[in-house]
């Protein structure tokens, strides 16, 4: 049987063409599309089943309604977009039924041309079961299409692919007045039909896997047609229907492909009436149609969440601050973006070959979890190993076992319910430093090659952003970290300070701060070496750290000086106590390469909140009380108290007006006589400098010199004490004084200046002095320093008849073998040996010792601070060159050296009598 399905389309219409393309490839093929001329319709000259009409365009909407007004037309109206609002107007216009145009090329247009065909009983059959006559059932076949319709339009609700395969068999159950129906799909894999949607007996069935050609559903699998059975003998379907029950299987596409069967026990009549006139052809196009709607809007849900997630993971690399955090918001946009179940992502040592666990995350009833069912072990017996020494990714699909997981690692997934999964080694450089592994649940699809491509750029980009992250945090750490100890360094020390200081809570933390300083680093760096100097700090950094609690915070300020951070201290003593502690270990002799090395540490301790409230007044006084313990002697450990801030707030004052003294020409020369005890005459004199304090009055050289060196004043004072004491000597030779060796200090920072020499020889020639007469005393902490430099800085000055003298012998860490290779003149012994001629034998003394020394090596010598004629009686029997101190003349201003000259020499004739 054939039937002619008369259809007009508008030929000016835009979406004419492929509407006449979707209905040839929708309609059957022994039925026919005609085109009627609408003007031709108008005039009554000839008529049509159907016209689908652009509902779009106004103007043909009014004729159309004209047209359906007069002559009752059926009409479809075709929508630029099928809104609510769009659809009334076009129903209330007389509109049959709507469609888009988006949905012209889609399943829907040929489920609503059939619904006109079935209606006109136009429908073709061809099943297994013999045909009958349609016109014996007329009644039934109307009730039938209504009932399809009405069924159809169920379907129509939006609602989850899993949810409408249940929804599908329910309406086909109902629309055959059966028990029970099922709907199977295709499974991943293509090899077999398996039971997705139920309802009625065949619930308990969920799961029940075909086979081509197996049952009512695999025979309609394979003729990919309508398929009527009452066959009994399917072994396969036994436990799916009792042996009396008729079978209707109906296949159905979604996108023109096919993709699963829907199967219904009917009656007997019912399974006539659709074996008679394949009515149930409409209700398979709603059904393709739906399943086609449900599964766009799925992947579009897919997608949606997918962009959503992919690009909440380019935000996340870019601004991640937090690697750790990081990791776990990929594995957790991984789960969301791909439907997976696990994420998991380890770093990986290839010098141990060995795995160790970041982020572990999987969707456990709906919630995400951290969890850590995985070790290293178990990482190294799976495929994460091979992809990681192949470099490669690995691929397992749904339902299988990958070649390289162990055993336990197969159960281990069974148990979780894992299914496909995706590992991908993590590299930068060809380097490889972790792997990620993503798996979905058993019961999902595998992840498609797209998905894949996507994960492969994702491990690129999250290994991209490791590396970055990694280079982040290794400046980090280098901004907040001594490049030497590793330890803290003072930015990161006095950054936590200000966090415990800020600290707004109403409880304050009590905390004490230690201030530590080693004593006799400097003498190791001297003269066993920068390098040594340096192990030598790992090695107080790292017992140092050996002495306190995770808690505390242990940082090198820089040079030898640390600092310490005692959080939650619960009394001073018990502060003190550490501190102690701390300066027992570091007494230890400590064994550096083959030097066995001793040094000390001084500590000042202050406390929060009682000793200061911000980080500066905290440090400060720590500071301060750091420097009464290297005064008091060294190696001991003082606590900040009033009396220190007082001092400390005097010398800032000292400092304040140092800034301007040299500007205000405070500063004077003193002059203190040196004596030839042979010649028993004044051979010279030592400039000290005083500064006259307009409040303090005169304050003597150790009370500021120390502090203009700290605050950098130390040069400019210098500088002027050379070119004065140059001056003063230039006077006095025109003066007609006796000729005197003018004797100048010269500070460290001074002497190591690369135009020292060019200055002393500016001063020299600027006031037409002879260069012999003046000595440059230098200290023995100067000649140690960078020796070779400091032999030719004495010798280019030597040269030029100027005289040495290396002052304060005794207290420095000098060496004979050095001393030998000065080019020196004198040696000046420190008042500190000459007091300890009071004790004991003088022939036995150190000061004894010393005088020998200096004959040995050809030099004058010198004893300063000499207070009594006895001391003079000593030195002079001992063979003490020159003498200098206050029992001749204490320093004096310029202007009374002549008469202190007189008075001296005058005084040699009573001392002759006394001895």
């Amino acid at each position: 049987m054939s039937a002619v399905l008369q259809i007009r389309v508008d030929t000016k219409s835009p979406f004419r063409l492929a509407c006449e393309r979707a209905l040839f490839e929708k309609l059957p093929a022994d039925l026919q599309l005609e085109r009627v001329a609408l003007q031709d319709v108008a005039e009554g000259t000839a008529d049509a089943d159907l016209f689908i009409a652009d509902f779009a365009d106004i103007r043909h909407a009014k004729t159309y309604t004209a047209l359906i007004a007069q002559k009752k037309l059926p009409c479809l109206a075709v929508l630029r977009d099928n809104t609510p609002a769009a659809t009334e107007l076009a129903m209330r216009l007389g509109a049959v039924d709507v469609i888009s145009y988006q949905e012209i090329s889609g399943d829907r247009i040929g489920f609503l041309i059939d619904r006109v065909a079935c209606s006109m009983g136009a429908v073709p059959v061809s099943t297994e079961q013999k045909q009958v006559s349609v016109s014996e059932l007329v009644p039934q076949k109307h009730e039938f299409i209504a009932n399809v319709y009405e069924a159809s339009m169920k379907l129509m609700e939006r609602m989850p692919l899993s949810q409408l395969y249940h929804v599908i068999a329910e309406q086909t159950a109902s629309l055959a007045q059966a028990d029970s129906a099922f709907v199977s799909v295709l499974n991943e894999t293509c090899d077999c039909l398996e039971i997705v949607g139920v309802c009625g007996d065949a619930t308990q069935h969920q799961g029940f896997q075909h086979k081509l050609n197996e049952g009512v559903a695999g025979r309609a699998w394979q003729s990919q047609d309508i398929v009527v059975s009452d066959r009994t003998d399917d072994e396969c379907e036994l436990g799916l229907w009792d042996e009396t029950a008729q079978r209707v299987a109906i296949p159905f596409q979604v996108a023109g492909t096919f993709t699963g069967v829907v199967v219904v026990a009917a009656n007997p009549g019912i399974a006539e009436l659709i074996n008679s006139v394949d009515l149930v052809r409409l209700f398979q196009r709603a059904i393709a149609t739906v399943c086609e709607n449900a599964k766009l809007i799925a992947d579009q849900h897919i997608e949606i969440s997918r962009h959503v997630a992919l690009s909440k993971l380019t935000q996340q690399f870019y601004e991640a601050d937090d690697l750790s955090s990081l990791i776990d918001e990929v594995c957790q946009s991984l789960i969301n973006g791909f439907d997976a179940k696990r994420a998991t992502v380890a770093s990986y040592d290839e010098s141990k070959r060995k795995f160790s666990m970041m982020s572990d995350w999987l969707l456990q009833d709906g919630e995400l979890q951290r969890v850590n069912f995985a070790n290293h072990k178990l990482m190294s017996e799976s495929a994460s190993q091979w992809a990681i020494d192949n470099k490669s990714l690995s691929f397992t699909p749904r339902g299988e076992n990958s070649q390289h997981d162990s055993a336990t690692v197969c159960k281990m997934k069974s148990v979780l319910g894992l299914g496909s999964s995706v590992v991908l080694p993590l590299l930068y450089e060809q380097t490889v430093w972790g792997v990620l592994v993503i798996s979905k649940s058993i019961m999902d699809r595998d992840f498609t090659e797209v998905e894949v491509s996507l994960l492969e750029l994702l491990a690129k980009q999250l290994s991209s952003t490791v590396l970055r992250q990694n280079l982040v945090d290794k400046i980090h750490f280098q901004a907040y970290h001594d490049s030497l100890t590793l330890l803290p360094n003072r930015l990161r020390f006095e950054t936590v300070l200000s966090s415990i200081v800020a600290d707004s809570s109403n409880k304050v933390e009590n905390c004490a701060l230690l201030f530590l300083d080693l004593d006799g680093f400097k003498s190791v760096n001297d003269n066993q070496g920068h390098s040594i100097g340096d192990k030598l700090l790992c090695g107080v950094a790292k017992r140092l750290a050996g002495c306190l609690q995770d808690r505390d915070l242990l940082a090198r300020m820089g040079g030898d000086e640390f600092a310490v951070l005692l959080r939650g201290v619960k009394s001073r003593d018990s502060a003190l106590r550490i501190a102690m502690r701390l300066n027992k270990a570091i007494e230890q002799e400590f064994s550096i390469d083959k030097y066995l090395l001793k040094v000390g540490v001084s500590v000042g301790v202050s406390f929060f909140p009682d000793d200061g409230k911000t980080v500066e007044d905290l440090l400060r006084n720590a500071d301060f009380a750091m420097y009464e313990a290297k005064s008091a002697g060294k190696n001991c450990v003082r606590c900040f108290n009033q009396v220190m801030a007082n001092q400390y707030r005097q010398r800032l004052s000292l400092e304040a007006d140092l800034i301007c003294a040299l500007e205000l020409g405070q500063f004077e020369l003193f002059y203190q006589p040196k004596v030839s005890l042979s010649e028993q005459r004044v051979v010279g004199v030592e400039a000290l400098v005083r500064w006259h304090h307009p409040k303090l009055g005169f304050i003597a050289p150790s009370q500021f010199l120390s502090i203009a060196e700290e605050a950098g004043y130390i040069h400019e004072i210098g500088s002027w004490v050379l070119n004065e004491a140059v001056e003063q000597a230039a006077i006095w030779l025109k003066e007609g004084l006796p000729p005197l060796k003018m004797g100048i200090n010269i500070s460290s920072s001074q002497f190591v200046l690369e135009d020292f020499t060019k200055s002393v020889f500016e001063a020299l020639e600027k006031y037409s002095l002879p260069a012999n007469s003046i000595e440059l005393e230098v200290t023995e902490s100067i000649v140690m320093k960078n020796i070779d430099k400091v032999i030719a800085t004495l010798t280019a000055l030597r040269d030029r008849g100027i005289c040495i003298t290396i002052d304060d012998f005794g207290t420095g860490y000098s060496s004979l073998s050095c001393l030998e290779d000065l080019p020196l003149d004198y040696l000046k012994i420190d008042k500190t040996f000459v007091d300890k001629l009071d004790y004991g034998d003088a022939e036995l003394s150190l000061v004894n010792t010393i005088l020998s020394m200096a004959r040995s090596l050809g030099l004058h010598s010198v004893a300063e601070g000499v207070e009594r004629g006895d001391q003079v009686q000593k030195l002079h029997r001992l063979g003490c060159d020159y003498i200098q101190g206050y029992y001749f003349s204490k320093p004096l201003p310029a202007f009374e050296m002549a008469a202190a000259i007189n008075t001296i020499e005058s005084s040699f004739t009573s001392i002759s009598k006394v001895s």
